[in-house]
């Protein structure tokens, strides 16, 4: 298997290899760039900060929240000159706990709002997409860490995804090692029913890894589809 590495977010390069990035337009209702690279040498990617339940605004349900959300990354993502890169064609939602509102009771009650917020924000792209013919050129997906905010905010193991989605999940090892990143981590869980397609292995910095990015060599397209199997491993 080939693989590709990567980085995302604050970091601009790999000690492994340069193949693609991932950069944040923004989080909640708010536009924030957060991009390292400049230039149009490799295919960079787009990702939103979800802000989860307890930050719905009053008179919204949790799935209009979610909606709400993707609103606005969709109008900035198909509206905006990318800072740098060529515009990939997956766009990523984070469950990140970090951008705030998340049910941690870590019980049904809080899995089930959780979710409705993610199905709402996959929903809203989705149809978004479809209304303006972008549903053949894009794809949707999600990056989380595998216990702390797949598992544990979306019971990840027993949820499916309303949509198909690229899974992109976060788990961070102390290697670097180049050549035996398959033997590191296989295999992994699905997430809403996807198997993960990307792997962000080191954190701070923030290094990726995956075994397939459609156009990195052979197309104009570049893009991550939605896999059952086999994914990362």
């Amino acid at each position: 298997m080939t693989w590709y590495f990567g980085s995302d977010s604050g970091t601009s390069s790999n000690p492994c290899g340069m193949s693609f990035y991932l950069g944040r337009m923004g989080y909640g209702t708010t536009v924030s760039i957060y991009w390292a690279i400049t230039g149009i040498s490799i295919p960079a990617f787009a990702y939103w900060n979800i802000e989860g339940p307890g930050k719905t605004p009053y008179g919204k349900t949790y799935e209009e929240w979610g909606a709400e959300q993707a609103q606005v990354f969709w109008n900035q993502f198909w509206n905006q000159q990318y800072p740098g890169g060529y515009p990939g064609g997956t766009m990523f939602g984070a469950v990140s706990l970090g951008s705030g509102g998340w049910n941690t009771a870590n019980d049904s009650t809080a899995w089930n709002e959780n979710q409705t917020v993610v199905e709402g924000f996959l929903n809203e792209l989705a149809n978004l997409n479809a209304a303006n013919s972008f549903s053949s050129s894009t794809t949707l997906g999600l990056y989380g860490s595998q216990i702390g905010e797949f598992q544990n905010l979306l019971d990840s193991n027993n949820w499916i995804s309303p949509q198909p989605i690229v899974v992109w999940i976060a788990d961070t090892q102390s290697s670097q090692d180049c050549t035996t990143v398959e033997e590191l981590y296989c295999p992994m869980p699905t997430v809403g029913g996807y198997a993960p397609m990307i792997w962000q292995y080191i954190q701070d910095p923030d290094y990726d890894v995956t075994p397939y990015v459609d156009g990195v060599s052979s197309s104009s397209n570049y893009t991550w589809h939605p896999t059952t199997s086999p994914g990362i491993c």
